[in-house]
């Protein structure tokens, strides 16, 4: 019996050529601080030398010290686009980095221009920042280092405009020093999903059923009159066409 497989192919080739950089943060001009309890420390600073940084001359460090408070502590700081752009058809990609095992969440919110509620938003607390530099992938619904999407946080807004980024990191414990390095947002191209998928690659299967003037193909048929009859017109019509008939088994 011949066997048919279906392939399903994703087109997820990268683009050619370089990066646009978003951000290098070579310096805090477009950065501003946002969530972290006054009490609590929360310096923005400049890192530079060697393995700091992975592109440009220095790296953002977010240098945090949770207070005593109820809950989770949230730091995070809003990086400004240089103009809005449009993230429906790309990818943000984000070199990251923790010194402290304590920094246990990280999120990604991105804001169109104008609007107070993000139009992406992914979040972890599965520790994901750790001691070497990773890059994470953000694009619609999905990235693949595991950061997950929040649905109900975004609604129904779309990344039509978006001009700030806001990298938040946390912590459960009270008066606790936590970090997170930052470094090279970028866009890139996005990675090929079933979302995006436009065309399904056509392969249509050929069965000869004569070869070189042969019959290659075999009719099986139900034992009683009425199905050796069918398969008998079959074999013909197959003759009359090319030449060769089948043979027929019940």
């Amino acid at each position: 019996m011949r066997k048919i497989f279906v392939t399903l192919c994703l087109a997820g080739a990268l683009a050619a050529g370089a990066a646009e950089v978003m951000c290098s943060f070579d310096s805090t001009d477009g950065l501003r601080r946002a969530l972290g309890v006054p009490s609590s420390r929360f310096a923005l600073e400049l890192v530079q030398g060697e393995g700091r940084t992975t592109e440009g001359t220095a790296a953002l460090r977010l240098n945090c010290r949770s207070a005593v408070a109820e809950g989770n502590h949230y730091f995070s700081v809003f990086v400004t686009l240089p103009a809005p752009i449009d993230l429906r058809q790309a990818a943000l990609h984000l070199d990251a980095r923790s010194g402290t095992p304590e920094a246990k969440a990280f999120y990604l919110r991105a804001y169109n221009r104008g609007e107070t509620k993000p139009a992406w938003s992914f979040a972890t607390w599965a520790s994901p920042l750790t001691a070497e530099w990773q890059t994470f992938r953000f694009q619609h619904s999905l990235c693949p280092e595991g950061v997950a999407w929040e649905p109900a946080m975004v609604e129904d807004r779309v990344a039509s405009a978006v001009d700030r980024i806001e990298l938040i990191i946390g912590t459960h414990e009270d008066e606790t020093d936590i970090e997170a390095v930052f470094d090279n947002l970028r866009l890139g191209p996005p990675i090929g999903t079933l979302s995006n998928l436009t065309q399904v690659k056509v392969d249509p299967p050929e069965t000869p059923l004569v070869r070189a003037g042969q019959s290659c193909s075999l009719i099986l048929h139900p034992s009683d009159a009425a199905g050796t009859a069918a398969a008998a017109r079959l074999a013909e019509a197959i003759r009359a066409r090319t030449g060769a008939a089948p043979a027929c088994r019940a």
